[in-house]
């Protein structure tokens, strides 16, 4: 009843044309978000121009692969903004699809055994409600026909948010902060994330999940930032967890 009037009352409205009773984007618009083109680096995950970029240089030891759709700019990071801080209707549920028909598009992504969705402090997740890795993994899984499991990994420390530290404050921030309960052995493991900067927080929950005996990591986001150097960033805009 309550979910009837709140649809009679106030309409979900597309974040980007406006468009009510499409869903919190409407395929039309979903179909004009930027995507990297192929070839893609598998270090960083975007098009091959980006592929000197201090993202490669640093690396992601920890990772076999990294993938993301998209670009953080313009809708895209408008999308991001709106899913982390409001969750309107079913954007992050239509978010995740994108993500895989990407995935499926690129025609050489191994499928996983199971899906890890990045966690958030247990303290964050409840001032927040909802953890928008866990919305965008439950979808990945379905689409790829993978485990999802969101209670193995976990955040054990309340870190300093990311998006207001440079790239080395970046990786002592997280380091150490991630525990996994369960064996992974032998299991290929995609970790899935909204977004990518620099791969501080993937690495360090990479090598979290080999140590519990994990085959294989791959790290899979919905967009990538290409500021080059997070000393510049603009902490005004940037608003990462």
């Amino acid at each position: 009843m309550w979910q009837w009037l709140r649809t009679l009352f106030f309409p979900v409205r597309c974040i980007r044309c406006g468009l009510y009773d499409c869903g919190a984007i409407c395929r039309n618009c979903l179909t004009q978000l930027p995507r990297f083109v192929p070839p893609l680096c598998s270090s960083c995950g975007t098009s091959k121009e980006f592929h000197y970029s201090v993202h490669c240089i640093a690396g992601s030891r920890q990772l076999n692969r990294v993938i993301c759709v998209s670009p953080y700019a313009g809708n895209v990071r408008a999308a991001i903004q709106k899913l982390k801080y409001r969750r309107p209707g079913n954007l992050g549920e239509t978010l995740g699809e994108f993500m895989v028909e990407y995935a499926r598009s690129l025609g050489d992504v191994e499928l996983p055994d199971v899906v890890v969705p990045v966690p958030l402090h247990p303290q964050r997740e409840r001032k927040r409600g909802y953890n928008q890795a866990v919305i965008l993994g439950a979808a990945v899984a379905a689409g790829l026909g993978a485990q999802l499991d969101t209670s193995a990994l976990s955040r054990k420390r309340d870190t300093f948010p990311q998006w207001r530290l440079s790239r080395r404050q970046r990786g002592a921030n997280v380091r150490g902060a991630f525990a996994c309960g369960p064996s992974f052995s032998g299991a290929h493991v995609l970790l899935v994330d909204d977004i990518i900067t620099t791969s501080a927080t993937v690495n360090e929950c990479a090598s979290v999940l080999r140590r519990a005996g994990a085959k294989r990591v791959d790290a899979f986001a919905l967009a990538r930032d290409l500021v080059l150097d997070s000393e510049h960033i603009d902490r005004r805009e940037q608003r990462h967890v």
